[in-house]
């Protein structure tokens, strides 16, 4: 339909094949060993005036044709067309697209330009929309200073998200704890509200119902990103104590002794290193503080129980077995038992030179007696003192 046109524009193309192909407004030639007399008279068949044009064309070079625009020529080995960008949202990134003629050519080094990059810019092989308003784009091949295409862009604002927020209440986590995350935005009717898109960078934790939930050791980045904005939060998650190391697993003390019970957790580094103590009889020992806050074991009275340290997250936990004993079996008691054993040994002697009732002299043999047997068990050798006070004691009275 080419009697529609009364302006032509051919392109004049290198091939292997002599042609001429119609794309939009424009017919591309593809010459094929100088055929540009052959082009003047295809193009005459359908062009009245075509006569006066194919006289004038016959005698003159590509150059003053084009100066003469008796038909635009564009001498050149391809065409190229940026396809048209109506328009872009503000923070949005467009890629430019080609098409070309031959089709299988490489895409030349263009130059682009914006005249309004106040509104629109090109970057990274980009049009980046900035404000709302129009720009407009020209376009050069390599180091050419005219452009061979300008373009139009009309850059439109939405009422998109222009602030993000991620609200939790804490970045430091327990393995099984969990907590609120609220996502805050502006304006609150924002038409990509349901755009956003969530990222998480790892497994250490789960959000779900609105709420994070700590799963496992590590540290997690949480990421939203709206078509403008982006926010994101870093939570760290530690672990629960897995082993406790009391420094004894058996106390054997004496009443009023106080035992230091300075322990260690595994790992180190845990969200609580909280312990819980416990006791089987607290009648025999008890967990207190010192002023400095270190642990010890505090007696209470004879007899055996268990201490257990429990840990206030997970399941680990330590038992020490603990014996308390009466004073009276230490070693430095023991020796003065049997000093006033021996004494009460030989009581009687001094008793019956006052003549004292012999229930009295008795009693105190049988005091003796008693005293030796408690101090028998750690002072053996000095025992056979105690046996000779008692048999001095029992000859006196019977004397």
């Amino acid at each position: 339909n080419m009697n529609e046109y009364t302006n032509v524009q051919i392109v004049i193309c290198s091939g292997e094949k002599e042609e001429i192909q119609k794309i939009d407004n424009i017919y591309f030639w593809y010459e094929y060993q100088n055929s540009l007399r052959k082009l003047v008279d295809t193009v005459g068949q359908y062009f009245l005036t075509v006569n006066t044009i194919k006289n004038v064309l016959i005698d003159l070079e590509p150059k003053e044709i084009e100066r003469n625009e008796f038909i635009p020529i564009i001498e050149t080995e391809f065409y190229i067309q940026v396809n048209p960008i109506e328009k872009i949202e503000v923070g949005e990134r467009v890629d430019l697209s080609y098409r070309t003629i031959p089709s299988n050519i490489d895409i030349p080094n263009l130059q682009v330009r914006s005249l309004n990059p106040e509104i629109a810019i090109y970057e990274d092989k980009k049009i980046i929309g900035l404000k709302k308003g129009v720009a407009l784009f020209e376009f050069f091949k390599n180091q050419e200073n005219i452009p061979f295409q300008k373009m139009r862009i009309e850059v439109i604002q939405l009422n998109y998200i222009q602030k993000l927020e991620i609200a939790i209440e804490e970045k430091i986590m327990g393995i099984g704890h969990s907590q609120s995350i609220n996502l805050k935005y502006l304006p609150i009717d924002a038409e990509d509200v349901d755009d956003i898109k969530w990222h998480f960078s790892s497994n250490a934790i789960e959000v779900s119902d609105g709420k994070i939930i700590a799963k496992s050791q590590g540290v997690c980045t949480i990421s939203v990103q709206s078509k403008l904005c982006h926010a994101d939060v870093t939570i760290e998650v530690k672990p629960q104590i897995s082993k406790i190391i009391l420094p004894k697993s058996s106390v054997k003390c004496d009443m009023g002794d106080k035992v230091d019970l300075t322990y260690e957790i595994e790992p180190n580094e845990v969200y609580n290193n909280q312990i819980e103590w416990k006791t089987s009889n607290s009648k025999v020992a008890i967990v207190d503080k010192d002023e400095t806050g270190n642990h010890y074991i505090r007696t209470c009275g004879i007899g055996t129980c268990e201490i257990q340290a429990v840990a206030h997250e997970g399941t680990a936990s330590s038992i020490c077995h603990v014996e308390v004993e009466s004073t009276l079996y230490k070693k430095e008691n023991k020796n003065n038992l049997l000093g006033i054993s021996v004494i009460f040994g030989i009581l009687p002697i001094i008793l019956r030179v006052f003549n004292i009732s012999i229930l009295i002299c008795i009693s105190s043999i049988l005091v003796s007696i008693c005293l030796g047997l408690i101090s028998y068990k750690k002072v053996k050798r000095g025992f056979i003192w105690v046996l000779i006070a008692i048999l001095i004691g029992c000859i006196s009275i019977f004397y």
